[in-house]
């Protein structure tokens, strides 16, 4: 093993797992889902042709996928998602966002409020697909966005945290360029995130934070279901 082995794992990927390990640990959900919809946008994040090899990873051989999948489209995807809930039920859609930080809201809405919410919904959905119009000229994939606007409702009528997804689909390229990277200066040697102090002690912590969040979700959960 050469010196340089020694700092393989970077203080960016460092920073990323510990940051993944955090947002998991805050989920008011559960956090099985969550770490779930982590890995999701973790694959959904090297969708496309390797930089490095040019083989294509889980593009099923369509063109769109070629270049993979823009944290943009998802978003808008997800936009045209609650658009979507909000029209047709903007009390659904607030239930929703209120589990996420641990309320219920179950109250029906009064006719303005429902009203207006409803008509804010649907400039939302105008908004998104306008954009996705204007981007449409330069090859935009808007079948993406489609299925985006189709997983974002169903993650919202189940409960899947959205929002480590697109955390993990952001950073996903760069953790794996960092990954590969320290692969290759240590070449080959995965016990240099074990050897080194900086190193195991981020990523002790990181699965101290994940562990700890699944067992509160586990007892938590014992706890609602005995009550």
């Amino acid at each position: 093993m050469t010196t340089n082995s020694h700092n393989a794992a970077g203080p960016t990927q460092k920073a990323m797992e510990a940051g993944i390990a955090l947002a998991i640990a805050l989920v008011r959900a559960s956090r099985i889902r969550a770490i779930g919809m982590v890995l999701l946008g973790l694959l959904i994040a090297i969708i496309g042709e390797d930089v490095s090899t040019g083989a294509e990873r889980l593009t099923f051989g369509l063109n769109s996928l070629t270049d993979g999948v823009m944290l943009t489209t998802v978003v808008l995807g997800f936009a045209v998602a609650d658009g979507v809930i909000g029209v047709i039920s903007p009390t659904l859609l607030l239930a929703s966002y209120a589990r996420k930080i641990g309320y219920r809201f179950s109250a029906g809405l009064r006719l303005p409020i429902g009203q207006i919410l409803r008509f804010a919904c649907v400039l939302l959905i105008a908004a998104a697909l306008y954009v996705a119009y204007l981007l449409d000229g330069s090859g935009w994939p808007v079948e993406q966005i489609a299925v985006f606007a189709v997983f974002g409702v169903a993650c919202q009528i189940f409960d899947w945290n959205r929002l480590v997804l697109l955390l993990a689909l952001n950073v996903g390229p760069l953790l794996e360029e960092n990954i590969r990277r320290a692969h290759v200066i240590a070449q080959g040697d995965l016990t240099t995130y074990f050897t080194r102090p900086i190193s195991a002690t981020v990523l002790s912590l990181a699965i101290a934070i994940v562990m700890l969040a699944l067992v509160r979700s586990i007892v938590g959960g014992r706890r609602a279901a005995s009550a």
